[in-house]
């Protein structure tokens, strides 16, 4: 039977920035293209707790967005690690590129964030340095690949220098004592990824977390049975047209635990998209069963190799455009053709197994995507003949605007 929960929880734990809010009055803008408070107090609070200084498990977050933080319409500025990155939301690929003055204008509002940025260690002076920006190819300078939901306008490198026995340093630039620092590596709650291309919709943040939790749960659950009598292998299934960030975080989870992939737990990666297999790199191939051909890509029948109620915990990742578009006849198969690939993954989840649900909309709001969400879910389990209830909701990262629903499903 189907049930909504009553739980309503987002497992990001961002900060959210805002400006000051637009005239009522003229209806525009503030003048400035970027705050500059606002932005210097982000950059600076990002650097010192998740950058080269900080040893804990993110360092991956959102400076500012859109028009409400001072940027052109439809972009945002991210920080990956030690890059900072202005970039392009692809669904709003109508709205003109920003102009050099503006690349220029956030360039110098950077550079003033980290003016005053400086410590003393051990008589050892720490000071940050930001690169010349780098441009898009649509502004004249090398291609990025970024995300698939995005387009990198400019991108900027942060790095620390250390100098030593200086009292003040007026050009970081120069100078034999002036030694630089390894850039860290990029990390979102403690699962590492090569480079942003491969970390996913930040809208799915969330979901990424607790699907870790989902999983750290049922290492903990087993680790009991075991103690009782032997018990085989824990199986992960990760479906997904967009990429295999959820079966990475699995990966990374079992290895940072000691397990024996294939004899403790394996990781069956199902690309339904030649994008999503094409996010599968040769590191975390070795680690997963990815059932996709080598050559060709995605199956047109991908499950079908799958043995049925075969694994504990499960994760399926869809584009959903929700019941607003319902009228076009091409939205119609659209939608069949989610609920046939949803009711198939349900169908290989173990009874008493878990499964992630996780849809991400298309320029509709949050409340139409979730009602599209739990119609298409009903739908499934009576097709797949299985009952299930929802058992939690995990709304988008909290740094994001995106629109996307995740739901934990419990199945019988």
């Amino acid at each position: 039977m189907f049930r909504g929960s009553g739980a309503r929880k987002c497992c990001s734990s961002s900060f959210l920035y805002r400006t000051a809010p637009t005239s009522a009055a003229t209806g525009t803008s503030p003048p400035s293209l970027v705050t500059v408070p606002l932005l210097r107090a982000a950059l600076l609070l990002r650097w010192r707790l998740l950058s080269l200084q900080f040893d804990g498990d993110s360092n991956m977050c959102v400076l500012a967005e859109d028009a409400a933080d001072g940027l052109p319409r439809g972009t945002r500025l991210e920080m990956y690690g030690s890059n900072v990155q202005l970039v392009r939301q692809l669904s709003g690929a109508g709205e003109a590129l920003p102009q050099p003055s503006v690349i220029g204008e956030v360039t110098a509002t950077l550079e003033g964030a980290l003016t005053d940025d400086t410590t003393e260690r051990r008589g050892r002076q720490i000071v940050a340095v930001l690169s010349p920006p780098h441009l898009s190819s649509s502004l004249g300078g090398p291609e990025f690949k970024g995300n698939e939901d995005v387009e990198v306008i400019a991108q900027w490198t942060l790095s620390r220098k250390r100098v030593e026995n200086v009292q003040r340093v007026t050009d970081t630039t120069k100078g034999d004592g002036v030694k630089n620092e390894e850039p860290p590596p990029l990390m979102e709650n403690g699962i590492v990824f090569p480079s942003p291309r491969f970390a996913g919709l930040r809208v799915l943040r969330a979901a990424r977390h607790s699907f870790a939790l989902l999983l750290e749960n049922e290492l903990r659950e087993r680790t009991g049975e075991s103690e009782v009598g032997k018990v085989g292998p824990l199986a992960v299934l990760d479906v997904s047209e967009l990429d295999c960030t959820f079966s990475r975080v699995a990966v990374q989870m079992a290895v940072e635990r000691g397990l024996v992939l294939e004899q403790h737990m394996h990781v069956n990666f199902v690309p339904l998209t030649p994008a999503a297999t094409a996010t599968a790199d040769e590191t975390v191939r070795s680690f997963l069963r990815l059932v996709a051909h080598p050559t060709r890509g995605a199956h047109l029948d991908p499950l079908r190799p799958l043995q049925a109620r075969c694994f504990k915990l499960g994760c399926c990742t869809f584009c959903s455009k929700g019941r607003g578009s319902a009228a076009n006849e091409g939205s119609k198969k659209d939608e069949a053709s989610l609920v046939s690939r949803l009711a198939g993954v349900i169908s290989k989840i173990h009874s008493n197994g878990t499964l992630l649900v996780n849809l991400v909309g298309d320029g509709i709001n949050h409340e139409e995507l979730r009602q599209g969400a739990e119609m298409h879910l009903v739908e499934a389990l009576l097709r797949a003949d299985r009952c299930g209830m929802v058992i939690d909701e995990v709304l988008p990262a909290a740094d994001t605007r995106g629109t996307a629903i995740s739901f934990v499903v419990s199945l019988c």
